[in-house]
């Protein structure tokens, strides 16, 4: 995930660098969920969960670089480079109820 705004009070994170878009908050962590079968067989199913956050509130981006940032979680061990990115989304967390969040404009090229 790559955060425009952070909410106050949220976890500080490590400060690292992004080759050429610039400095964020970065952390992560191993989430999941437990996933059961219909024979009632269960497993936890996990995946890493990595969030880049700008260091100061941010409104708006413009022409956005996924790669680096791609490029950085790989470096790191996180992710494979024979993984596909299958998606893009754009929102945001519920915090407080969610009252005033929005997402008003998105566009993602490829």
């Amino acid at each position: 995930m790559i955060w425009l705004r952070t909410p106050p009070g949220y976890p500080i994170g490590r400060r690292v660098y992004v080759r050429g878009i610039g400095w964020f908050m970065y952390t992560h962590w191993l989430t999941g969920h437990k996933q059961c079968d219909k024979a009632g067989r269960c497993y936890l199913q996990t995946w890493q969960y990595i969030q880049f956050r700008f260091l100061h509130t941010t409104h708006a981006v413009r022409r956005l670089r996924l790669l680096p940032f791609i490029q950085f979680a790989i470096g790191v061990g996180l992710i494979s480079p024979s993984w596909w990115l299958t998606s893009v989304h754009a929102g945001y967390e519920l915090w407080s109820g969610g009252r005033g969040l929005s997402t008003t404009w998105f566009n993602a090229r490829t």
